[in-house]
């Protein structure tokens, strides 16, 4: 709600002498329009010189008008794109992303550590890539951004400290002996005593199997092939989700709002967004199971030290402001096994296909380990412990190399809160010549946070720093170049600032006990194969060998998945490296993983072609008319699509459309539960509520006055004929709409059914299906009752709860959820789904919500004129609660600094002229009309409540 703390007010009225007092009211009225559209015109063309733009930042031609560049960012091996852009262009690169959107590639050092550092939250993860990790873990760690963020980590930081992650040191041990025990029992039944493996596979086990005991306390069997559901699931599920996107998938991750994404990754049958809602499900099932188990043991004092049992210590707070809620417990949860077992097997598969490229590196570093082992077994130890782990200088410096080399995240992605200035660690020179140290960037700009490339900045690294070179972190100056970015080395590898990697600790001695156990028993060598070498983008860069196809063992790991995914894409790959053993002289595969496209795009047998299917269907969409005026203008001309954006842009509708049929098909039959509309002899002739407490009954205009004709809701524009004598109908009151009342025991439902909704999520997805979708089958049952009963026809088209509802969904997400955007989601949807949705859905409550979303939430003033706008043109009656909105807003605009000295004195007459326009009740004694002498009188008015404002529904 509005704070009502008035600042001081100023009396400075200065501007009210632009508009001289005269006896021609009408002279005075033309007068100030003018001098009106000259300062609006002056102003517009001020914003429009002094917009900020990246547009003068040098960059690649755009691949497509569709898809920009990002088809070579997203499509091709990791860092092929970054690194030719960072050669010609620079450490800062304008890139297009879709319909020409203008956006950065940065990998330059300075600008990185404003981002990750200084900015703090003022850059927030882009809303599509937030999608993507709610999809995989839930609204955890990597899904959340600022306040909620700050929030979880300080719940998690106590499971995730230094001595904590020195403690798993002995689990990794023990889990990578396990593991290489195996590999020289299969060794020893080989003739020669060689063999090839697939490593991948075993690598994503110990680490999953790590992750069990150290996170959860928790075998998950992994090495032992213990066959589950579970570990069938999530083995490959990065790579089965996220690898290898067509273009209808970057379109639609690009285009689509989030509400879209959501409903097709809640319905679609897509085989990867299927994989993924399994995988969340199993998921969810076995980490409840944990939560509750540790909960139980932290009531009967049983405490333990894996990560879980801390989480759920430290979460015991009663403040709900420092705790975390049931489903982000859950989530941090899935966080932790995905991304935490995922990148620690990727890292380490890198590792070792170095070591395996690299022999005498890999003899220097064997030959560490061997005299580290004997000095702990001179002290009277028998393993390595954490303090021996860091004490090895090369062990270190190899893997700081390998995850410079090759980062297992690759890109951030973040997206301007505000206008904001990026300062540069050289000067770059602009398109138009000029050269700048600093660049201004926009509000609302995304950029994309080249990790692959600052960790081969040569201004950092060196000017060998395309080569893999250990020898480099034994220089004076080796990791100190450059401004503090990283907490490792300073890489990005593990990201920084805020968003550092929280896990960074556990995933570093994790990744340094289990290479010291692979290095000290086996000899690493290639084999042939490595030509084929891909560094594919699958969220994690995962490497892979094209063409390959490799079948030992997979079977035991991932039956299901991978039986299937062999079937549909006889293009597996995989990368096998040779190791031969010190003592046994036998050969095993440092890595070796399964690849498949995981196209968005259908087969070419079950496409169906849509009205984007050929390219005069697309012309047809952006071209000009064919006019001598249009062909001569350069704004815009027609667009000739490639055969893949054709394809991609009829299957981003194609998705949306089989995902809400499918989102239909998955509930119970809407009619059955239906009731109110009104039979033959139930209709009213009056023209008002049934006793039942139904929304007012209208005469449907007949079809040949075209009822079914949609209407331009915009302002200012030319509504159908019949459209005011259509809502008139509707809200056929002496003066107000004629809504159900607030107690009606419909709509009281429909609230107990909110209330069961625990998250915004789930709202959404009640709304969708028990707001929308009942209406529109209500809908199409009143105009069936219609067709039938033509000599009764005043029927309602909506259900009674219908009006109250959208002003309530309204309110909730934007208060409770603290989501405004889905806020204006709802009544955007309302209002144009139907005529009679807008007319019963967009009533005066819904629009005073939008007014009061729009300031609160946006400080938008000309977004709030234009709601009132539409209201008038609409027919939609303003009522006090929209007066006094408007006067709050016209209170609190002065204080916001939102608009210059010369600015203001319009904005407040802009103000006023709305406010006397949306009327209200004026009758107080203490109200001074808007631009009178007595200016702080106006502030202090007092109205009266009007009955209708309908307020009730925010103390269910």
């Amino acid at each position: 709600m509005f704070n009502t703390t008035a600042m001081p007010f100023v009396h400075d009225t200065s501007f009210l002498r632009l508009f001289p007092v005269s006896q021609d009211q009408s002279a005075t009225a033309f007068n100030i329009a003018i001098l009106s559209t000259i300062v609006g015109g002056v102003y517009a063309l001020y914003r429009r010189a002094t917009k900020i733009s990246v547009a003068h930042v040098a960059g690649p031609p755009s691949e497509s008008f569709l898809l920009g560049n990002l088809p070579e960012l997203f499509q091709s091996q990791v860092g092929d794109a970054d690194f030719k852009y960072q050669k010609e262009y620079g450490d800062v690169v304008r890139i297009k992303g879709a319909f020409g959107e203008n956006r950065l590639l940065i990998s330059d050092p300075k600008a990185l550590q404003y981002i990750f550092h200084t900015s703090g939250y003022n850059f927030l993860k882009w809303p599509e890539r937030t999608e993507i990790s709610r999809v995989l873990m839930g609204r955890g760690l990597l899904w959340a951004d600022g306040d909620i963020h700050r929030r979880q980590r300080k719940v998690m930081l106590p499971g995730f400290g230094g001595p904590e992650a020195k403690a798993f040191v002995s689990i990794f041990r023990r889990v990578g002996a396990e593991m290489t025990n195996q590999w020289a029992d299969r060794l020893v039944s080989s003739p020669d005593q060689t063999a090839v493996f697939n490593v991948a596979t075993w690598l994503s086990r110990a680490t999953m199997d790590s992750i069990g005991e150290a996170a959860f306390d928790y075998q998950f069997g992994a090495l032992m092939n213990t066959k589950n559901e579970f570990m069938e699931a999530y083995m490959g599920l990065m790579s089965d989700t996220l690898g290898s996107p067509s273009r209808s998938a970057i379109l639609m991750q690009t285009v689509l709002p989030v509400w879209a994404l959501q409903l097709m990754s809640k319905y679609s049958n897509r085989r990867n967004l299927k994989h993924a809602r399994h995988t969340a499900e199993l998921a969810n099932a076995v980490t409840r199971q944990l939560v509750d188990s540790k909960s139980d043991a932290l009531l009967q004092g049983k405490g333990n030290k894996d990560i879980l049992s801390l989480l759920v210590q430290a979460n015991a707070s009663e403040n709900a402001a420092t705790k975390l809620t049931d489903e982000e417990l859950l989530a941090q949860m899935r966080t932790i096994l995905l991304a935490g077992h995922e990148t620690s097997a990727t890292t380490l598969c890198w590792v070792v296909l170095e070591l395996a490229r690299h022999p005498d590196i890999q003899a220097r570093l064997r030959k560490e380990i061997r005299e580290t082992e004997a000095a702990i077994h001179a002290r009277g130890g028998s393993d390595f412990t954490a303090s021996d782990l860091d004490g090895m200088p090369y062990l270190n410096a190899v893997l700081k190399e390998s995850m410079r080399f090759h980062p297992a995240v690759y890109h951030n992605f973040r997206q301007a809160v505000k206008d904001d200035v990026l300062p540069l660690s050289q000067p770059i020179t602009t398109t138009n010549g000029e050269v700048i140290t600093e660049l201004p960037i926009p509000k609302g700009l995304k950029v994309i946070l080249s990790i692959a490339g600052y960790n081969r900045n040569q201004e950092v690294f060196g000017e060998d720093a395309d080569v893999y070179n250990p020898e480099r972190w034994f220089r004076d100056s080796g990791e100190k170049k450059g401004p503090n970015v990283g907490v490792y080395g300073n890489l990005l590898t593990f990201a920084g600032g805020v968003r550092t990697c929280i896990g960074w600790r556990f995933a570093l001695y994790e990744v340094q006990a289990l290479a010291v156990e692979i290095i000290n028993n086996f000899e690493l060598s290639l084999t042939p194969e490595i030509q084929k070498l891909r560094r594919e983008a699958c969220l994690v860069m995962i490497p892979t060998l094209e063409g390959v196809s490799w079948t030992e063992n997979t079977q035991a790991s991932r039956p299901c998945l991978h039986t299937f995914l062999r079937q549909s894409q006889p293009r597996s790959q995989a990368e096998c490296s040779k190791a031969v053993a010190l003592r046994k002289t036998s050969i095993v595969t440092p890595y070796s993983q399964v690849r498949w496209n995981s196209s968005f795009s259908k087969p070419d047998s079950d496409y169906i072609e849509s009205i984007f299917s050929t390219p005069s269907s697309w012309n047809q969409v952006v071209a000009e008319p064919t006019s001598k005026k249009a062909s001569q203008s350069s704004s815009s001309r027609p667009i000739d699509l490639k055969a893949q954006e054709q394809r991609a842009f009829a299957d981003l509708f194609d998705e949306i459309f089989k995902a809400a049929e499918v989102a239909a098909a998955s509930e119970v039959a809407l009619t059955s539960r239906r009731g109110g509309i009104f039979t033959s002899g139930e209709t009213s002739t009056s023209g008002t509520a049934s006793a039942s407490g139904m929304a007012p009954a209208f005469e449907l205009p007949p079809a040949s006055e075209g009822y079914k004709v949609e209407p331009d809701f915009g302002v200012g524009l030319k509504r159908p004929a019949f459209s005011s004598e259509f809502y008139d109908s509707i809200r056929r009151t002496p003066g107000k709409p004629k809504l159900a009342h607030v107690e009606d025991e419909e709509f009281d439902k429909k609230k107990e059914e909110m209330n069961l909704c625990r998250t915004d999520y789930e709202l959404l997805d009640w709304v969708l299906v028990d707001v929308f979708a009942e209406a529109q089958v209500y809908e199409e049952e009143a105009r069936k009752m219609d067709l039938r009963t033509r000599n009764k026809r005043n029927i309602t088209l909506r259900p009674s709860w219908y009006p109250n509802i959208i002003a309530c969904l309204m309110q909730t997400f934007r208060e409770k959820y603290q989501n405004p955007h889905t806020a204006l989601a709802i009544f955007n949807y309302a209002k144009t789904t139907s005529i009679a949705s807008y007319a019963f859905g967009c009533s005066t409550q819904a629009y005073n919500e939008l007014i009061e979303t729009y300031w609160t939430c946006f400080r938008d003033v000309n977004a709030v004129l234009d709601a009132v706008k539409e209201m008038q043109v609409n027919g939609v009656k303003s009522n006090t609660k929209t007066a006094r909105l408007i006067d709050t807003i016209r209170r609190q605009a002065p204080t916001e600094n939102l608009w210059s000295e010369e600015e203001m004195p319009m904005i407040l007459a802009r103000l006023d002229a709305t406010r006397r326009e949306a009327g209200g009740d004026l009758t107080s004694k203490n109200y001074k009309a808007p631009g009178m002498k007595f200016l702080d009188q106006w502030k202090v008015q007092e109205l009266r409540d009007d009955p209708y404002d309908a307020k009730g529904f925010n103390k269910w």
